[in-house]
């Protein structure tokens, strides 16, 4: 095994799929050792069989990830920043830590990271070696707190749970009464963690348990999972959980205080019933995991109890996660780009063209963007998406300029998880000049929500684009949560009005008053405006004499494929008349 390890920098200057020779490939997959191999920005590249032996993930569960995925939140956060700190200064790391495997159990595990360098001596990977030591005997005493109790939080951790939830099912058997599961997710703490760094995460997740423990009753039972997940096993003479649940939403909200910080939190509340929902533990926590998701999708702070649909949603989102994958690698066809024109409410003239990504799979047929995309966003995989649209767009420009003296501008939407990529603004540009395309011949459409996610970054990171030529347009405004001071503090050049406010707009006088007045403080501000959904003649005309100057909708034009658009683009007129028959 040592051997193995010390021939690895031999290869260190290839890519990673090609870094062991035939030898050390068996060596590396057949090895009694798991072994993870990272690039320098600590993205898992490849595993071989024991670690997924150990850790219950398939490798392709893992590939392009982090080993944070693993952590079993029982080390502080200066835990990993001293290990990372040893292996800087000194080359490796090995000792005794607590991970997590698939199923969330804790386990004990010996690991050993090492670099690996190329001929400059720059970091190309880093090897990951562990052997699972859960089986090897340690004192018992010692043994069964690091376990059966969370060190962070000083609550029961998963083995807890596992251990009790029989228990607590047999009462609830013996006296008629209800178990309900609640899983609480506490506090949205990747985004602190983003902002604020670990060591603070790690307070806000103490904090908040405490809070937890001194609200409940005492024969219940309150666990950490990992990271700001909590379990509750809580007896109950009725289903319903409105009162509890209502507690636990107010006591986590309260903001916390941590020096000069006020850090506010937004959590969610999944709740699962026993006998309702099952007899079985894996699927009362897993009913109970389906319903945080829910809540967590309906914005947070706020209670959502399992329904059996939601079982028929996972599976329907991780076959879109799986076959949405696969189509980004295979390039068959099934991802294509539709176009939707954008017009001149008084001069009729085409004034720009959004680019709409559309997919058809065989195995699921046409699936809508209102279904795929935001799945996609819920992971990285919404980047990758991101970054197909540009590069499609970008090799079908040419087509387009053929059969246009002027071509407009062309929009696509940029995702709020993209939006705060560190590396968005050079690979724009790099894929632009690629293919002879300039940042002037596109609008990037962001929505409030990428603005809110982490206003300060993407402030930044937008007024680089602004200045790289880029236009900016704000989507949807109107609907949902809108701020004023996007429209001031923002580098915007347009702003899309939602579907949402104009959808009554001939007969309800308050909508017509809310699109005047927001015409005239757009105009006010030297921005373009465009509404979206226009349907029918009478919005139109209103719109018109509101003083709306672009518009787009399906009484113009509805998505169009290449060919369609081409088509247009000759032919640059709209197909109806204002003036009824």
């Amino acid at each position: 095994m040592n051997e193995f390890a010390m021939s690895l920098p031999r290869f260190s200057g290839q890519e990673a799929i090609d870094v062991l020779p035939d030898v050390a490939d068996l060596l590396f997959n057949e090895a009694s050792q798991g072994l993870m191999l990272t690039d320098a920005s600590a993205r898992i590249v490849r595993v071989n069989k024991t670690f997924c032996q150990i850790t219950g993930f398939a490798s392709e569960e893992v590939i392009g990830k982090t080993p944070v995925l693993f952590r079993s939140s029982q080390h502080p956060a200066s835990f990993y920043e001293e290990m990372w700190q040893t292996i800087s200064k000194q080359g490796c790391w090995q000792g005794e830590i607590w991970n997590r495997r698939r199923d969330h159990a804790i386990y004990r595990q010996w690991l050993k990271i090492t670099e690996i360098k190329d001929q400059s001596g720059e970091v190309r990977f880093y090897l990951g070696m562990m052997q699972d030591l859960s089986e090897q005997p340690t004192r018992k005493s010692h043994s069964f707190d690091f376990i059966h109790y969370d060190r962070l939080t000083g609550l029961g951790s998963r083995e807890m749970l596992i251990n009790r939830f029989p228990q607590a099912l047999a009462q609830s058997k013996a006296t008629r009464t209800k178990l309900l599961i609640l899983w609480i997710d506490a506090s949205q703490l990747g985004h602190i963690n983003e902002q604020y760094g670990l060591t603070i995460g790690d307070l806000v997740v103490r904090v908040q348990g405490l809070r937890l423990k001194k609200i409940i009753d005492e024969q219940d039972t309150l666990v950490r999972l990992y990271a700001d997940d909590f379990v509750l096993l809580h007896q109950s003479r009725d289903a319903c959980a409105d009162m509890l649940c209502e507690a636990i939403l107010d006591v986590l909200r309260q903001p916390i205080s941590l020096g000069d910080k006020q850090i506010s939190c937004c959590a969610s509340i999944g709740v699962a019933c026993f006998p309702h929902d099952s007899d079985k533990r894996e699927t009362l926590l897993n009913a109970a995991e389906m319903a945080v998701q829910d809540a967590k999708r309906r914005g947070g702070n706020c209670v959502a109890y399992y329904n059996p649909s939601d079982g028929q949603a996972s599976v329907r989102r991780h076959q879109i996660l799986r076959r949405l994958s696969q189509a980004l690698v295979e390039d068959d066809d099934a991802l294509h780009l539709f176009f939707q024109p954008k017009w001149s409410m008084n001069s009729r003239h085409l004034t720009g063209i959004e680019a709409l990504i559309r997919w058809r799979d065989v195995e699921l047929g046409d699936i809508s963007p209102a279904e795929f995309i935001p799945i996609a966003e819920q992971s990285d995989l919404i980047i990758k998406l991101d970054r197909w649209v540009v590069l499609q767009l970008c090799k079908l420009l040419p087509n387009m300029r053929g059969q246009s003296r002027e071509l407009p501008t062309l929009s696509i939407n940029l995702s709020a998880r993209h939006l705060c990529q560190p590396d968005l603004c050079d690979w724009l540009l790099s894929c632009l000049s690629a293919h002879g395309v300039r940042p002037c011949e596109l609008e990037l459409e962001i929505t409030e929500t990428a603005l809110m996610d982490n206003e300060d970054k993407a402030s930044e990171i937008l007024v680089e684009l602004k200045r790289q030529g880029f236009h900016i347009a704000l989507d949807d405004f109107g609907s949902g949560y809108s701020s004023l001071s996007h429209l001031k503090n923002m580098p915007l050049d347009t702003v899309k009005i939602d579907r949402s406010l104009i959808q009554d707009l001939t007969c309800n006088n308050k909508a017509c008053s809310i699109v005047k007045n927001l015409t005239a403080m757009v105009a006010d501000l030297s921005l373009n405006l465009v509404v979206e959904g226009v349907e029918t003649i009478e919005q139109h005309e209103l719109l018109r004499q509101l003083g709306c100057q672009q518009s787009q909708g399906y009484l113009y034009a509805r998505p169009m494929p290449m060919q369609e658009l081409l088509a247009l683009l000759a032919y640059p007129a709209w197909h109806f008349s204002t003036k009824r028959e």
